[in-house]
């Protein structure tokens, strides 16, 4: 959670959790500030946002770009 009264941090003991899920802890925070800016009907691997993509007959999904930095 991200509150303005309060620093943001991630606890040092979370971040293996991300890296286990192969996402870049730095893009993490970045990506979760802006998120309804960055992604719009899907998120994921930029290859899950590709197959959903082909599923829904669409070429192109809002976030690819912020995909391929967040998910390493």
């Amino acid at each position: 959670m991200i509150r303005e009264d309060k620093k943001g941090a991630i606890p040092s003991h979370v971040l293996p959790i991300l890296r286990k899920f192969g996402v870049n802890d730095k893009e993490w925070v970045d990506n979760v500030n802006h998120f309804g800016r960055r992604f719009y009907h899907v998120v994921g691997a930029v290859e899950v946002m590709r197959q959903y993509s082909d599923k829904i007959g669409q070429w192109w999904m809002q976030g690819m770009g912020c995909s391929r930095k967040l998910y390493v």
